[in-house]
């Protein structure tokens, strides 16, 4: 059986203002040996807009860090990989939110998280 670690979801706390020197270093050397996706956690604790901010912010600092992350530029062989990773690449790092909670909303049953201001969907392809 393979027993690599074939992948690291990296969770980064949803601070608002940027990564921490400690997930700058600890990123740096995980990129080198396996492929890192990098994951706000609790993304439902921002606005859209802190979180769309938050994401650009990360995203600059990875770069400019020289962090390599899931898909990796060696992985576009050829125009259509490098357009379809591009397309992957922006949506970085991913924004999630957990839940086994079932509402019901416009007649269709969704999970979510409730929250005073009303229901978050957790399965949805929006940033």
């Amino acid at each position: 059986p393979d027993t690599r670690v074939h992948c690291c979801l990296y969770f980064i706390s949803p601070t608002g203002h940027s990564l921490r020197p400690l997930d700058v270093e600890f990123m740096k050397r995980l990129g080198k040996i396996m492929n890192i996706i990098p994951v706000i956690a609790k993304a439902d604790t921002m606005t859209l807009e802190e979180r769309h901010e938050f994401k650009l912010r990360v995203r600059k600092e990875l770069e400019a860090n020289a962090i390599e992350f899931y898909p990796q530029r060696e992985f576009d062989e050829d125009l259509e990989d490098k357009m379809e990773n591009d397309k992957i690449r922006e949506t970085m790092p991913l924004a999630i939110i957990g839940s086994d909670t079932e509402y019901q909303i416009n007649g269709k049953r969704v999970l979510g998280r409730k929250t005073a201001w009303g229901i978050i969907e957790g399965l949805t392809s929006k940033t």
